[in-house]
């Protein structure tokens, strides 16, 4: 395995990131009527976009795995 595979992997959490943020991020602009609410909301947002990431990142990556090694396979055992 390369050095690229991690900077690769990276790149994509950070995209992912930044995507599910700005998807979730209107709820912030819409509670900024109350100063504070916006604040709590903004930072209530970011948290669920870093989990939501770490969630279909993990996923994805396992998906991926799965594929390129067709040989390991979920049996049951003997």
């Amino acid at each position: 395995m390369s050095r690229w595979c991690g900077t690769r992997a990276i790149k994509a959490y950070w995209t992912l990131t930044e995507g599910a943020g700005l998807v979730v991020s209107i709820l912030g602009v819409l509670a900024d009527v109350v100063p504070l609410a916006g604040s709590l909301v903004r930072f209530g947002t970011g948290l669920t976009a870093l989990i939501l990431t770490v969630a279909v990142g993990a996923l994805g990556i396992a998906v991926g795995w799965f594929r390129r090694r067709s040989a390991v396979r979920v049996a049951p055992s003997p």
